[in-house]
């Protein structure tokens, strides 16, 4: 530390040292969960076979992140269960399933629409009333950051 003065019609000059310990904080910011919307994808489900669940991913995180996994827990139902019971759809791979490629989105970023190719499957016994309903997936995607 240098301490000058100035007195009357004179200077002084001192110099003092000093050392010393001490503690001090830090605080952690903590990752916010990151929306996400549902999006109208291709019509890509048939009976018997499999189609994709279409999002965008808005990442209000100060960092960017990458999620490759649905959690165990994801669900599908018919938003018109009398023309197409929900018993007819199912979420097809294991849970957890690890998806290619990997959704990355950057910090302060909603992303382009993505999707998670063959989420859900529909019964090969399904009725010709399921054509066009609309059915809803619920999920928990995982990963860390990028």
């Amino acid at each position: 530390m240098a301490l000058l003065l100035g007195l009357g019609g004179g200077v002084a000059y001192a110099y003092y040292g000093a050392t010393g310990t001490g503690t001090g904080t830090a605080l952690v910011g903590r990752p916010v969960t990151l929306r996400v919307t549902a999006e109208t994808g291709a019509a890509d489900l048939v009976p018997g076979g499999t189609g994709a669940a279409y999002f965008t991913l808005t990442n209000q995180n100060t960092f960017g992140v990458t999620l490759n996994q649905v959690a165990t827990g994801a669900t599908v139902l018919s938003d018109n269960p009398g023309a197409c019971p929900s018993t007819d759809i199912s979420i097809d791979p294991a849970l957890p399933y690890t998806f290619t490629p990997a959704v990355t989105v950057g910090p302060d970023t909603t992303s382009t629409s993505r999707s998670i190719a063959n989420l859900v499957m529909l019964s090969g016994s399904a009725p010709s009333t399921c054509q066009g309903v609309t059915f809803s997936v619920t999920f928990t995607l995982s990963g860390a950051s990028a």
